[in-house]
């Protein structure tokens, strides 16, 4: 399981800044809606509920002043450039070190990533030389997506897909409206979901057609009189769009 991306968690980040200044009050009531953000997928509830008495407490922790031609809010730049990125942090540690606890996964990444004794960080590498062959010998591909995106597919899903390589991400509408879950990627909606996806199956795979057929039938399964369009249809079979195959056995 391969992680290409960010963890939000150096040293100057906008949100462990401000956090710092904040009474105790407001500090609870930010731990509370980034926890309720982590549980939903699909839509950013954020900036909905920064109240005018916490806008007011985290402006004087670190205030910000609009630009006169911008058009952003204080609770826009808030909602997105601070907590946002906290989330981004959060929610990308707990499912590295969910999925780690159990599987191989290697974070390609700048920093040091210390929090996660079991995930292999193996550093920064080449958007252009590199990362396409990570993406492409990988079994599995992660996509993480930023909250406050909430339209359009971020790119890092066409890097992975367009590298030939399996995409496991999270929900994003706008998938849906231009590929197949199951055929395409596979999504999910929860840590848990991401979890039980691996927990429950092992991932293979296999160049062509014919190694799917000497892969099942190694494994156990009868498929002597099947076709190669019907075990391409088998609901363990999933082809991957530059010819190889994802086998997933639960």
């Amino acid at each position: 399981i391969s992680f290409v991306g960010s963890l939000y968690n150096e040293d100057h980040l906008l949100y462990d800044r401000l956090y710092q200044k904040l009474p105790a009050f407001t500090k609870g009531y930010l731990d509370a809606i980034l926890a309720a953000q982590q549980q939903v997928y699909g839509e950013f509830l954020i900036p909905g509920l920064l109240n005018d008495t916490v806008l007011s407490d985290i402006q004087k922790s670190v205030p910000y002043t609009p630009n006169e031609d911008g058009i952003e809010t204080p609770r826009y730049i808030y909602a997105n450039y601070f907590l946002a990125r906290k989330l981004a942090e959060l929610d990308r540690t707990a499912i590295l070190k969910k999925l780690s606890s159990s599987h191989q996964v290697k974070l390609y990444t700048n920093n040091p990533t210390p929090q996660l004794p079991k995930v292999e960080n193996m550093g920064a590498i080449d958007y252009y030389d590199i990362m396409p062959l990570v993406f492409r010998h990988s079994k599995i591909n992660l996509n993480i997506t930023l909250r406050s995106i909430q339209k359009g597919i971020p790119l890092r899903a066409f890097d992975i897909m367009g590298s030939g390589g399996f995409l496991l991400t999270n929900y994003q509408e706008d998938f849906l409206n231009y590929f197949v879950p199951g055929e395409d990627f596979i999504y999910y909606s929860s840590y848990e979901e991401a979890e039980e996806f691996l927990e429950e199956c092992m991932a293979v795979v296999v160049k062509n057609i014919k190694e799917v057929r000497k892969y099942l039938d190694e494994a156990g399964a009868d498929v002597s009189g099947m076709s190669d369009e019907e075990l391409e249809e088998a609901a363990e079979v999933f082809p991957i769009p530059d010819g190889r195959y994802l086998i997933v056995e639960g």
